[in-house]
């Protein structure tokens, strides 16, 4: 079962499978992709599994994120996974080194992904915790054993599924037609 040298006339009677092996011929993590930890530290992927000890830990609380996943594929465990259909799927921070030969043989959906080219927390966001303590993003994921409680409490809430979004995995979800949207406890710094 190899293929034939020239290309035939005709479509094949028997489709192929979909995906095909081929589309995700190894599984390794990028080379290139950093990404900052909850204490501001940049890591690559190979620090999800440096420490023995600590793998467990790490993979809860990073791998779990769109883009480490996709870019840390092996040391995710996500091989295969970051496909455009993939509700974990979240775009590159950057864009390919070089654009593609041809265009793609699926049409894209819409709307289209590089609508919302990046997923990221709000840098200056902040909100009330119910015992009125101001928090951040990067609180509802910096302690392992609470992520699950910290984001059902709390984005569920609009105004910070909205701002936290890589955090709260709502990313491109902050549409005026979302239904869980509510608008901001603060007025806007920009008329």
């Amino acid at each position: 079962d190899s293929p034939s040298e020239q290309p035939s006339d005709e479509p094949s009677v028997t489709p192929s499978t979909f995906p095909s092996d081929s589309l995700f011929p190894t599984c390794i993590d990028s080379s290139t992709f950093t990404f900052t930890l909850d204490n501001d530290a940049e890591q690559d992927c190979a620090w999800l599994t440096k420490n023995a000890s600590k793998i467990t830990e790490r993979k809860a609380l990073y791998c779990g994120r769109g883009h480490v996943r996709a870019a840390c594929q092996d040391s995710c465990d996500s091989c295969g996974e970051a496909c455009a259909d993939d509700t974990n799927f979240e775009p590159s921070d950057s864009p390919s080194e070089q654009p593609s030969d041809e265009p793609s043989v699926t049409p894209s959906t819409f709307p289209s992904d590089s609508l919302f080219p990046t997923c990221i927390d709000s840098s200056t966001f902040t909100f009330t915790l119910d015992n009125d303590a101001e928090q951040d993003c990067a609180w509802l994921t910096k302690n392992a054993s609470k992520i699950t409680e910290r984001k059902a409490l709390y984005c569920g809430r609009g105004h910070v599924r909205a701002a936290c979004q890589d955090s709260c995995d709502s990313c491109g979800e902050a549409c005026a037609d979302d239904t869980n949207f509510e608008p901001s406890d603060s007025p806007s710094e920009q008329p």
